[in-house]
């Protein structure tokens, strides 16, 4: 959701999510960020594919985080793991893509190619990681270890 929400929109998201824990239940956030400076999306991913999307750097989440005084008991950084999601988009796309053009036009794929393209390339190039961040009120909420998956 951070991407969905936006940045002056980060105070309220994680004070809702905050609002909406149980003393004991844990919250799962799970978003595209960045770890490299802070920067907007392309003009061209802002107009054909996300509208008003954003990928935040992570030194905005934290302090947001922060300001809830939820604990962040677990926190997963996804390296190169949207990238093989990606790929493998791109080889289901390639097998289908005939059957996409039929159905809509040549604008359409060129399109969806420079989508998935360049959302490959944005994280395997220029700082987009996948977070997951697990708050709770409680640090003993999550086990300590990853034992239990």
């Amino acid at each position: 959701m951070c991407g969905y929400v936006g940045a002056p929109q980060y105070q309220i998201y994680f004070h809702t999510i905050r609002d909406l824990c149980y003393v004991d239940g844990v919250a799962l956030v799970h978003f595209i960020s960045r770890h490299t400076p802070l920067g907007g999306l392309s003009q061209w991913f802002q107009k054909y594919i996300f509208p008003g999307g954003y990928s935040p750097a992570f030194s905005q989440v934290i302090p947001m985080v922060e300001q809830t005084r939820l604990v962040m008991a677990y926190l997963e950084i996804w390296r190169g793991h949207y990238e093989q999601t990606l790929r493998h988009w791109q080889a289901r796309f390639r097998s289908h893509e005939r059957a996409v053009l039929a159905m809509l036009n040549v604008r359409f794929v060129r399109m969806w190619w420079r989508y998935l393209i360049s959302a490959e390339v944005s994280f395997s190039h220029y700082g987009h990681v996948r977070f997951r961040m697990q708050l709770s009120y409680r640090a003993d909420a999550v086990p300590a270890t990853r034992d239990h998956l």
